[in-house]
């Protein structure tokens, strides 16, 4: 799995190579306000803001 963020040309550029190249993998483009206009024929377009929620050793949660 790759997951691209979005909103930069650098995402913009990662993604053209990516619908360009094998279609052995899944990626996901990530914007945070879903206002970027772009095609994806073997991506998966994410909008919103990303939370992430990681658990350490000692159960402890931190959000991201």
């Amino acid at each position: 799995m790759i997951l691209v963020f979005g909103g930069t040309t650098e995402g913009r550029k990662a993604v053209e190579v990516l619908e360009e190249g094998s279609k052995d993998y899944t990626f996901f483009y990530s914007t945070k306000t879903g206002e970027q206009d772009i095609t994806l024929h073997h991506g998966q377009r994410i909008d919103g803001a990303l939370t992430i929620l990681l658990i350490d050793d000692n159960g402890k949660i931190y959000e991201i």
